[in-house]
């Protein structure tokens, strides 16, 4: 039986077995019944009669007494066989009378956790997917790689065989370090350094090969050493050395999930996609480029021989091509 009680401004629900709804009766009265009898269900009937040796008959009267106290010592006559009977059979059924407040926060709970558990099916579901679309993307730079390896030493055969001999194209891309301090520099090629984001000696960028690039290097070209990185040493740095810019940070890259956040708009979304768009100088080589941190190397193991003088004079400035690669070697 379901009742509502308008004084108290809420909703109060009980059900109470012989209740008559027909019966003229005071709501707050009524109101105050419910409580006790949702107070009483929690006692632990079954403790009482087990343990305690009380009858049905000593708990009934025990509930008689409880409800006329609060009720102020008034007679409640037209409540007495409602009272008796509820009591009595909650205390056999021994299923206590759960508020309803009680109720609502267990249905919300219940939501709550079908949600969560919904969620997380769905993103360990998508974490699959994304496994798979990485491992295949990998699989097929390798083989990429692979058959650009095949496809050059095919054209060099090819050129011995009828006496020449083949012209390598020209690089596109560059790995550059800063091997000299800020002693008596002039203020220009402070500010070329500053552009290319070599700001402390051993710090290693990668750069695209321009008009713009080449003159800045011209410039700079005594206080740094570069060279042309092949796909070894590109996949060593980032790996090894690599750290992301996120929200102007400076953030380990441990997972595929940080490089998805800054470059997946640009469809990049692993390690993998980003080696491949350093290594080819795709289309958003700048983006990649800009996004990872610049190298902070250690010093070479064995030292550097005489970093005043150029690479072809014996030194250790300058361009020394494909010689860049020995270096990032000693230096990661």
């Amino acid at each position: 039986m379901e009742w509502r009680d308008e004084r108290a401004g809420e909703l109060r629900y009980g059900r109470v077995c012989g209740f008559d709804s027909g019966k003229d009766r005071n709501m707050s009265e009524a109101a105050k019944i419910v409580n006790l009898l949702v107070w009483i269900g929690k006692f632990r009937w079954c403790r009482l009669r087990g343990d305690c040796g009380v009858t049905g008959v000593d708990v009934v009267e025990k509930v008689v007494v409880m409800v006329k106290a609060s009720l102020g010592g008034d007679d409640f006559g037209p409540y007495r066989s409602l009272i008796f009977t509820a009591a009595y059979n909650q205390m056999e059924k021994g299923v206590p009378v759960v508020p309803e407040s009680v109720l609502k926060k267990q249905k919300r709970s219940e939501e709550w956790a079908l949600v969560k558990k919904q969620e997380l099916e769905s993103a360990k579901k998508k974490k699959a997917e994304q496994r798979k679309l990485i491992y295949n993307k990998a699989k097929q730079y390798s083989k990429d790689y692979e058959q650009q390896e095949k496809e050059l030493i095919q054209l060099k055969r090819e050129a011995r065989l009828k006496g020449g001999f083949y012209v390598n194209p020209e690089p596109k891309l560059l790995f550059l370090i800063r091997i000299r301090g800020i002693n008596a520099m002039h203020p220009q090629t402070k500010k070329i350094l500053q552009l290319l984001r070599l700001r402390q000696i051993f710090n290693g960028v990668f750069l695209k090969v321009n008009k713009a690039t080449l003159n800045m290097l011209h410039r700079v070209e005594p206080y740094v050493t570069f060279g042309y990185p092949n796909l070894k040493s590109v996949k060593e740095l980032i790996y090894k050395r690599g750290y992301g810019k996120v929200n102007k940070q400076r953030i380990a890259l441990t997972d595929n999930s940080i490089i998805e956040q800054v470059l997946g708009k640009h469809g990049i979304i692993c390690m993998e996609d980003l080696v491949h768009e350093i290594m080819t100088v795709g289309p958003h080589f700048k983006e990649a480029n800009n996004f990872i941190w610049p190298f902070q190397l250690k010093a070479p193991l064995g030292g550097l021989k005489k970093k005043r003088n150029h690479y072809v004079e014996g030194g250790d400035a300058g361009n020394r091509e494909d010689y860049i690669n020995e270096l990032i070697r000693r230096m990661n």
